[in-house]
C-alpha cells in the first residue's frame, strides 16, 4: 500500500510488529495532508520543512499501526513540534504501548509533565533526540465461558440454547466479519 500525502515521505524507518500480527511503524512525513486516524493525540502537521533534502530530517514524524494485510489503517498520528523532527525507530511491549525514538529541532516538541525533560537544552538551531511513549490502540477479545456442553441431545431435536459472551476489554474497536460455525451448529448473535 501507498502511505503518504503530498509532500515528501519517508517509511520504514522504525518498523515492529505486536503480537496480533498488526504493523507499527515509525517515519519522517513533510505532508501536511499525511492521513492520521481519529483516535490520534497529534492529529494535524506541527511543522517543518516541506522538502526533504536527501538524508535529512524534515518536517513532523508520524507513527502508524496497519493490520498485517496492509489493508487497513488502525492508527495515524503525527509527531512533532513547529520545526523538523523525524521518528526512527519504534519497539512495543507487551500492554500495546510503542516506545518511538527519533530527532527533534522543535522548541515545542509535545512533552509531558513529569518527564525527565520537559524544554529544550541548548536549543541553538541543533537537533536533539527524544522517546516518546504512545499508547496505541487495540481490541482485546475474549470468550465466556471458553466451552461449552450440551451434553446427550438427541438427533434432530434443537437442545436448549447456551450463551456465549464475547467481550472487548481492549482499546480500539473490535472489527467482526463473520461468526462461522464448523460443526453445523445454529447461532445468533446481537453484535452491532
Amino acid at each position: 500500500t501507498y502511505l503518504g500525502g503530498t509532500g515528501d515521505d519517508v517509511a520504514g524507518l522504525g518498523l515492529a510488529i505486536d503480537a496480533a500480527g498488526n504493523i507499527h511503524m515509525a517515519g519522517i512525513t513533510a505532508s501536511p495532508n499525511f492521513p492520521t486516524t481519529s483516535n490520534a493525540p497529534q492529529p494535524t502537521y506541527g511543522g517543518g520543512s516541506t522538502i526533504c533534502s536527501p538524508g535529512l530530517i524534515c518536517g513532523d514524524g508520524f507513527v502508524t499501526k496497519f493490520s498485517l494485510d496492509g489493508s487497513t489503517l488502525n492508527f495515524s498520528t503525527f509527531l512533532g513540534g513547529s520545526s523538523d523532527d523525524g521518528a526512527i525507530g519504534v519497539a512495543q511491549d507487551t500492554s500495546g504501548n510503542d516506545y518511538v525514538v527519533g530527532v527533534t529541532g522543535s522548541l515545542n516538541f509535545p512533552t509531558t509533565p513529569g518527564a525527565f525533560q520537559t524544554t529544550c537544552n541548548f536549543c541553538d538551531g541543533q537537533t536533539h533526540a527524544f522517546i516518546t511513549k504512545l499508547a496505541i490502540p487495540f481490541p482485546t477479545a475474549s470468550l465466556s465461558p471458553l466451552s461449552v456442553n450440551f451434553g446427550n441431545q438427541i438427533v434432530g431435536i434443537t437442545s436448549p440454547p447456551t450463551p456465549v459472551t464475547l467481550t472487548n476489554s481492549g482499546t480500539d474497536n473490535l472489527l467482526i466479519s463473520s461468526i462461522v460455525d464448523a460443526n453445523g451448529f445454529a447461532q445468533t448473535n446481537n453484535c452491532p
